[in-house]
């Protein structure tokens, strides 16, 4: 799974935008969690990059990671097959877009077998660091 959080910081920040979407001045967390929800990789950027971009340069920099993965599932904010083409291009994995987030059951494979997919706890927090590498520190 790829999700983004957009997170407040201070103004002593070096990189930070503005998410007119959440309406927030910070950083984004770009994340990839396997389906036990543990983190997989993760990305820090400005807050005004787009979730999709945000998720191309993650799985970019971190191609090992993702050498297995065949679907991905994002929320609605990854929509586009532009998006979901680069991902299958730099992975073959194939891009599920999920309209209704919940953490129930997500069917796995056509064998009948459901998992509860238990999704990282989004913090909110205000961060206070000079540099984004505190913010990875707080996910991991």
């Amino acid at each position: 799974m790829l999700d983004a959080q957009s997170i407040k910081n201070t103004a002593t920040a070096e990189n930070k935008g503005y998410d007119g979407g959440k309406k927030i001045s910070g950083i984004k967390r770009h994340l990839a969690v396997d389906i036990n929800g543990f983190p997989q990789a993760i990305h820090i950027t400005r807050a005004n990059i787009t979730d999709r971009d945000g998720a191309i340069a993650l799985v970019t920099l971190n191609l090992e990671q993702f050498k297995l993965v065949r679907t991905m599932m994002v929320d609605s904010g990854y929509t586009g097959q532009n998006f979901a083409n680069e991902i299958s291009s730099l992975t073959s994995a194939k891009v599920i877009v999920v309209k209704e987030m919940s953490y129930t059951n997500f069917r796995l494979s056509p064998n009948g077998g459901s998992l509860n997919v238990h999704l990282v706890g989004w913090e909110i927090i205000i961060v206070y660091g000079v540099t984004v590498s505190v913010s990875s520190t707080l996910v991991s």
